[in-house]
């Protein structure tokens, strides 16, 4: 795979299933800990590339334990129209090179390229 350009934003869209996370451009789902009551705060979140090539990744807004490893990005709180911070990327899944597949914002419920 290559660095992929977006002509447009991409609109998150909340997914109901692994199968839609994985088959719709930019499809998102909150995630939590195991165990948790359905009004626990999302520990993260499950992304889509919104280039549509299928691949999946995740950002952690909160940690099991104060001490576990990994970085954390910062969430406002909006689950319809999320804003995360910092960027998030699809980084060394090219065979060829290690840069970026792709790489921007979810900025106000949209994925917008770096």
């Amino acid at each position: 795979m290559v660095e992929v350009k977006l002509p447009a934003p991409v609109k998150a869209t909340l997914a109901e299933s692994h199968d839609q996370l994985r088959s719709i451009p930019g499809a998102i789902q909150y995630t939590t800990f195991y165990g948790e009551p359905d009004d626990a705060p999302p520990t993260g979140l499950l992304h889509s590339c919104p280039c549509g090539c299928g691949l999946l990744g995740s950002v952690a807004f909160r940690r099991l334990t104060p001490d576990a490893p990994g970085p954390l990005w910062s969430w406002d709180g909006n689950k319809e129209t999320p804003t995360i911070s910092p960027s998030i990327g699809f980084y060394g899944h090219n065979k060829i090179s290690d840069g970026y597949h792709w790489h921007g914002f979810l900025q106000a419920g949209f994925f917008n390229q770096a």
